[in-house]
């Protein structure tokens, strides 16, 4: 499917979310959605279609080989992301989240984990800003950060929360809890305007966080430690969109903090666009990382 033809998608998609969710202000919330049976004034099938969703990600990830034991299930539709590329794949993003299962739930679900022991938590976007889940999250987190390193993407989205101040202030909390901090030249250009980004994640490294790694898009990564900055240019590829570039950079940087933080004197050092690994240093100039 070209960039065309997956925009003459998406907007159907958003018409058809819209009249949808126009004509549920009929649907008493109190009530899930059940098979077979009619609700009137409600689009069934698109709702029945939010719903499904759940399925089509869950059979994704099953055939992935990802665990889902500590996956809550919701009667609620799941949130939507609709997605629009521009001409030159560049994704953006319109979210329908009230009344979906993204964030209904509670800390007496949340994995032990004193009892589990993860040996890392990988976080962020939307669920560690929008309330009252963010500080559900952020409470349990707290308790996995004396256990285990926490990698945090704030994942900025204007469109959802608008109010920079608060917004800032809830990704500041999250940095305060975090060994290494994935975010993109946009987010830190929106959250601090006008702000040079290196000496802004000097700042957190000099405030605890280990490594800051930024994306810059087409001119590749730095990362930024104690021990200095290293960039990483980007490589010219022909661009079918942008959906997923940052996670898959968080997914890297996931996999290099794990190997790296069971070993002594270990700093997380890039090497390629798409590439990081962990070299040994000077163990008598180290210290220690922050889990």
């Amino acid at each position: 499917m070209n960039n065309h033809e997956l925009e003459k998608e998406c907007e159907q998609l958003r018409k058809n979310y819209a009249e949808a969710l126009t004509e549920s202000e009929k649907f008493a919330a109190t009530e899930p959605l059940q098979p077979g049976v009619p609700v009137e004034g409600v689009h069934y099938d698109i709702l029945k279609a939010a719903y499904d969703l759940v399925d089509q990600a869950k059979k994704e990830l099953d055939a992935d080989g990802v665990g889902t034991r500590f996956c809550k299930f919701s009667d609620k539709p799941t949130c939507q992301a609709i997605v629009s590329l521009d001409e030159k794949g560049s994704a953006s993003y319109e979210f329908v989240i009230d009344g979906t299962a993204t964030f209904d739930f509670s800390a007496d679900w949340l994995p032990d984990a004193y009892k589990h022991k993860p040996s890392l938590l990988h976080i962020g976007t939307l669920v560690t800003a929008i309330e009252p889940g963010a500080s559900v999250l952020f409470d349990w987190a707290l308790g996995v950060s004396e256990l285990a390193p926490i990698v945090f993407d704030p994942n900025i989205r204007p469109a959802v929360i608008p109010d920079r101040d608060k917004y800032r202030a809830q990704v500041e909390k999250w940095i305060g809890i975090s060994s290494v901090v994935k975010v993109s030249e946009d987010d830190i250009a929106w959250l601090y305007p006008g702000e040079n980004d290196i000496e802004l994640a000097q700042k957190w490294v000099a405030g605890g966080v280990s490594v800051v790694v930024i994306t810059r898009g087409a001119d590749g990564i730095e990362g930024i430690t104690s021990y200095g900055v290293v960039r990483v240019p980007g490589v010219k590829v022909d661009v079918v969109d942008t959906i997923g570039a940052g996670d898959t950079v968080g997914a890297i940087v996931a996999e290099a903090v794990n190997i790296c933080k069971n070993n002594i004197g270990c700093q997380i050092k890039l090497i390629g666009p798409q590439k990081l690994i962990c070299d040994p240093i000077n163990t008598m100039n180290t210290t220690p990382t922050k889990y």
